[in-house]
């Protein structure tokens, strides 16, 4: 009796290759970690190729192109919520032909349990998140725009932080600021507030006014 070998499967392509004529479904597929940029090299049949870029994300399309008409050959963004992200990309070449490419990418991975949970920032910071997938991007997706915000406060400065969250800016932006500094901690969502507020006593911040507008600002609030 002879015993064929099973075939073994194509291996999955390194680039996404954009430019054959109809609607394509590629076989690349890849699997990002949450706060970790996505990256897709692209290979195009003509190096004039010009593509666009869109989105879907657990079912959603996104009707409006994440990247515009552009001769590129990668396509890249940091996205905030786990899933499956299947991307689409449009092409057109000099010639008229054109053309549809559709693969795929999943970030991070489905957690079941949504129970808060304590994640340490640095040696000094810890916050409490309402989800798996927050815990999961809390400590590092803030990281450019923190480090940028902190080389515009100086010592005892009055910081309004409007739009507050869970609090991550508030604690950090005081403490460069220093013991004689201000933060007001502004925050509509109740359940955020409720974090907001976990976390400032959580981390011994005490130099806060939250839940409420300063007095010198005349929107309306409701807490």
């Amino acid at each position: 009796m002879i015993r064929r070998r099973a075939a073994e499967p194509a291996p999955t392509p390194s680039t996404l290759p954009v430019g054959i004529p109809g609607r394509v479904t590629s076989p690349w597929r890849r699997s990002h970690r949450l706060g970790e940029p996505c990256l897709i090299p692209l290979t195009l049949a003509d190096p004039a190729i010009e593509t666009r870029v869109y989105l879907k994300h657990d079912g959603i399309f996104y009707v409006e192109p994440f990247g515009d008409w552009a001769v590129r050959t990668e396509i890249y963004f940091l996205p905030e919520a786990p899933g499956a992200y299947p991307v689409v990309v449009e092409w057109r070449d000099r010639a008229g032909a054109t053309g549809w490419t559709e693969a795929a990418f999943v970030l991070g991975s489905a957690d079941a349990n949504p129970s808060p949970r304590l994640v340490s920032i640095d040696r000094r910071t810890r916050l409490w998140v309402p989800s798996s997938w927050e815990s999961g991007i809390a400590a590092v997706h803030e990281k450019a725009a923190l480090a940028l915000a902190a080389t515009m406060i100086r010592k005892d400065a009055v910081i309004y932080d409007i739009g507050a969250n869970l609090g991550l800016y508030s604690i950090l932006l005081s403490r460069i600021a220093g013991p004689g500094s201000q933060v007001y901690s502004i925050e509509a969502n109740p359940a955020s507030l409720y974090f907001l507020q976990a976390n400032l006593a959580l981390n011994r911040v005490d130099r806060f006014l939250h839940g409420c507008p300063p007095p010198n600002l005349t929107s309306r609030w409701s807490s």
